[in-house]
């Protein structure tokens, strides 16, 4: 599968000022996802083909499903790994980056970068609409964690998304 990564503006924050952009990324890889018991088990990866950060990233969920009636729950947890060179443009700092930033140096390594505590919910209010939520805390950890970048008064070394929505299913 190609999956399409975000990347970051150096005018996205007066903390990147001077650090190089990273374009988006369309990366191609994929997925295999068992289920053992009640226990889902997903591994993912890819690499990036465009030349965004020009890295590896993968990720590894661990979750079930609660059915309760029209409801359905269904929480994961999951961490996340990226090549040196994934890691290094995103949590990384040059010397070149740290001259122009005022930033200090930070030389990021390949391996786990961060974890998730995940949930997914939605509710059948019919045959034909269902509500759902969805929501996700992230934190980062290790070398990623100790970046400038992470650390700096605008940066953020959690984060939360929410999202509700609204589907309606169609008969064709």
């Amino acid at each position: 599968n190609i999956t399409y990564e975000g990347g970051r503006n150096s005018d996205d924050s007066p903390t990147l000022m001077g650090l190089d952009d990273i374009d988006g990324s369309f990366v191609a890889g994929g997925y295999v996802r068992g289920t053992f018991g009640p226990i889902g088990l997903r591994l993912s990866g890819g690499q990036d083909v465009t030349g965004g950060h020009d890295g590896f990233s993968a990720n590894a969920s661990l979750g079930t499903l609660l059915p309760l009636g029209r409801l359905k729950i269904q929480p994961s947890a999951s961490v996340s790994l990226g090549s040196g060179k994934h890691n290094q443009s995103f949590f990384g700092i040059t010397q070149t980056q740290a001259d122009a930033s005022g930033l200090d140096i930070n030389n990021v390594n390949s391996g786990i970068y961060g974890y998730s505590a995940n949930v997914v919910s939605w509710y059948e209010i019919s045959d034909d609409y269902v509500i759902t939520l969805i929501g996700s805390h992230r934190w980062f950890k290790g070398e990623a964690n100790d970046s400038p970048i992470i650390l700096a008064e605008d940066g953020a070394d959690k984060g939360f998304v929410l999202s509700v929505g609204l589907a309606r299913r169609f008969n064709l």
